[in-house]
């Protein structure tokens, strides 16, 4: 009995140290990856570009995880989508979205094609609704179909909504029979958008194979480093003296009289 209590108590530990492993902090940055913050505490973006083409995958999403979210866009956009899919893979839902959400919308397309239905549904549902259409605009009707299959009935609606009538039915015709009656419901709650985005040109294939959903993701960070920091040094005021001395000369004249 002894002896399967340690065995628990190992496994508890080991487990603990699994899932605690991706738990990075700022400091820690700092020490492991010398010259991916710079001295006045801002994230050094060309640094964290080069390291995220080097590191693995982990490593990397570790990290990402506490870049504020344009920058990460910026390194993200700057991998090979499938690399960078993988990173975002790693990430929760809700940072992932606002990842991607800062990328432009070809990049952030291209990212989200690689992951699974169900990863890339959970993270377009994070995004605003303009932004997740922009994305979605630029994949096939499939994927789209299949995407907009794993979000919530409103919040597909909401995407859907602001694209063009014709990509628009494209979409839901890729849609269960079930989840087509639940979205257009949905779409008809919704006032018509202002605008809609226009079908695109050309879309990005659906992918062969895409990256499996992940069993544990890192969680957003509580607190991240700003984007960049502006000091402004006042300029110096120079004060300049003049003391003015003036020297009185006496003179004493003696008259001797005769």
């Amino acid at each position: 009995m002894k002896i399967k209590l340690t065995l628990a108590l190992i496994v508890f530990c080991v487990f603990a140290l699994v899932s605690t492993s991706f738990a990075l902090t700022i400091e820690e940055v700092k020490t492991n990856y010398p010259g991916l913050i710079n001295e006045d505490g801002t994230w050094n973006e060309e640094n964290l570009k080069v390291f995220a083409e080097a590191y693995g995958d982990i490593e990397v999403a570790d990290v990402i995880n506490l870049v504020p979210d344009i920058v990460a866009g910026a390194v993200i956009e700057s991998l090979p989508a499938n690399k960078g899919a993988v990173v975002v893979n790693n990430l929760s839902d809700e940072k992932a979205g606002a990842v991607v959400e800062t990328m432009s919308d070809e990049a952030g397309a291209a990212v989200v094609n690689n992951l699974s239905d169900e990863k890339a549904g959970a993270v377009v549902e994070t995004m605003s609704d303009e932004a997740g259409a922009a994305v979605v605009n630029n994949l096939s009707d499939e994927k789209a179909g299949a995407i907009v299959e794993n979000m919530s009935d409103e919040a597909g609606a909401a995407v859907v909504n602001n694209l063009s009538e014709e990509k628009k039915d494209a979409i839901l015709d890729n849609l269960s029979e079930d989840k087509k009656n639940n979205v257009n419901e949905e779409i008809n709650k919704l006032p018509p958008p202002s605008t809609t985005i226009p079908p695109p040109t050309t879309t990005i294939p659906p992918p062969t194979t895409t990256i499996p959903p992940p069993t544990t993701t890192i969680p957003p960070p509580t607190t991240t480093i700003p984007p960049t920091t502006t000091t402004t040094v006042p300029p110096t005021t120079t004060t300049t003296t003049t003391t003015t001395t003036t020297t009185t000369t006496t003179t004493s004249t003696t008259i001797y009289g005769g």
